[in-house]
């Protein structure tokens, strides 16, 4: 299998940060870059996914993680079986 190179999310920075004790990610968005990266990655369903991945170190901004397009898509042919396929008859 061909693995694809990564989609980064253009105009979007992730920064991890503790806030009364509790992790948080703090999203900032360069509106123009992601309004376009959106529209450019949208699937049928009118979504985009993105994957958030924790950096090894930091960047030079203090941002901790990276974003990538999450493009997974099943296959066609991956289905659960129908019901009438399925045995009813007990393992045991």
């Amino acid at each position: 299998m061909e693995k694809k190179p990564k989609i980064w999310a253009d105009g979007l920075i992730v920064k991890a940060a503790l806030r009364n004790g509790k992790s948080v990610l703090n999203l900032s968005f360069n509106a123009a870059k992601f309004s376009e990266f959106l529209k450019k990655n949208t699937n049928e369903r009118g979504y985009v996914n993105v994957d958030c991945w924790e950096k090894d170190t930091p960047g030079k901004f203090g941002d901790t993680h990276s974003a990538s397009l999450n493009d997974w898509q099943p296959k066609a042919n991956s289905k659960a079986p129908a019901a009438e396929d399925q045995d009813d008859d007990m393992p045991f």
